[in-house]
């Protein structure tokens, strides 16, 4: 199933919503404790707009009011019941699709390819000086990159968010190393095409 969702705060919101059926107030407080400064959401109408479009892609339907999520207070004025929603089995699937999708895109990768289509493939000097400025960039990630602590896990008393946050670092080293043995490998080819051209030169 396809869906035609685009900002991150539609995606975002959808996921919280899958983690637990929520009334909108809420799943903006839950919003800024998950995300903080990642994703920038300055009112609640930005959420209520999320909802709506969830709504539409028969992502998320109505959920039964939950008595708990009601204020226990009675001082609290009294108010119509909280809308609350849930995610629907479609939900789910777009949301796993979609979380695929965004760790297995890689902005620099990406444009790598671009620019050596660019470049043309005979111009061999610019393509090495592309692949040594990709080795920079991904040398400079894995530096920057902190160490998965495993001491938690190890002793079984790592908190789930934790645990989420160790398997994305780890998905991240395996990409970078990933990369790095493809740049080994463009770098032998690249020599192996200057030596073959140089042999037609002479021939």
């Amino acid at each position: 199933m396809k869906s035609s969702l685009r900002s991150p705060v539609n995606y975002a919101v959808l996921g919280l919503v899958i983690e637990k059926p929520s009334y909108g107030y809420e799943l903006m407080q839950r919003l800024q404790t998950r995300y903080g400064e990642l994703l920038e959401v300055s009112s609640p109408s930005h959420v209520y707009a999320a909802l709506d479009r969830l709504q539409r892609e028969r992502l998320i339907v109505h959920h039964d009011r939950d008595p708990s999520l009601e204020p226990d207070d009675e001082n609290t004025p009294s108010r119509q019941p909280k809308v609350t929603y849930r995610a629907t089995a479609d939900g789910a699937v777009v949301y796993r699709q979609w979380l695929a999708e965004q760790l297995r895109d890689d902005g620099a990768r990406v444009e790598l390819i671009g620019r050596l289509i660019a470049t043309g493939a005979r111009d061999l000097r610019a393509i090495g000086d592309l692949i040594d400025r990709y080795d920079a960039e991904c040398v400079a990630a894995s530096q920057r990159m902190p160490l998965a602590d495993r001491a938690a896990a190890d002793a079984g008393v790592e908190h789930e968010r934790d645990f989420v946050r160790r398997l994305v670092q780890e998905e991240r080293r395996f990409v970078l190393e990933a990369q790095l043995r493809w740049i080994d490998f463009a770098r032998e080819e690249l020599r192996a095409r200057a030596a073959r051209q140089a042999g037609d030169a002479t021939a």
